[in-house]
């Protein structure tokens, strides 16, 4: 997909296909300037825009962690998934860790994204770094424009139900 066929082409030719509410695995480069255009693109056609954010890139840092998680909020996707970022063996960001020494996995069991961070930030530490996505979670949908945001959405039992096991999930991160 690119910015250009999503308004005119893509969006429109998915509802016939039952893909009315989301795009998954459908990744859109876009730059941070161009987020409210492609946000009315995807309201327009009753697509929930999905924010996904990765934590843990060798350069980042803490103040980029912090900036990550306050644009999160800014641009205010439907909704938001994160994760820790896991350099496969055979991929280059791999190899540019393990050239750096930045690898702290002891064996392979540990990259199977259950086990926390494998790779050692600058001024971040494991332990701080496997907290972020919780925090973000809980930052991002615990607040009050949010909730409120969701609440007014609201229609059915169903959706009471749902929204609140969402609530739950998210708690017990």
């Amino acid at each position: 997909a690119n910015r250009r066929n999503l308004d005119g082409q893509l969006l429109p030719g998915l509802k016939p296909l039952g893909v009315p509410r989301s795009l998954r695995g459908t990744a859109i480069p876009f730059h941070y300037n161009d987020v409210d255009e492609l946000k009315a693109i995807t309201k327009k056609h009753k697509i929930l825009a999905l924010g996904g954010f990765m934590f843990g890139f060798p350069y980042d840092t803490k103040d980029s962690i912090e900036t990550t998680i306050k644009v999160a909020k800014e641009i205010k996707p439907d909704l938001i998934q994160c994760s820790i970022v896991l350099p496969y063996p055979g991929t280059a960001l791999y190899n540019e860790v393990k050239s750096e020494g930045k690898i702290i996995a002891k064996n392979w069991k540990e990259f199977d994204m259950t086990y926390g961070p494998v790779v050692k930030m600058n001024d971040i530490s494991k332990e701080e770094l496997a907290g972020i996505v919780s925090r973000m979670y809980r930052e991002f949908y615990f607040r009050p424009s949010y909730i409120f945001y969701k609440a007014i959405k609201l229609r059915s039992v169903e959706d009471i139900k749902k929204a609140w096991k969402g609530v739950r999930a998210v708690a017990s991160i």
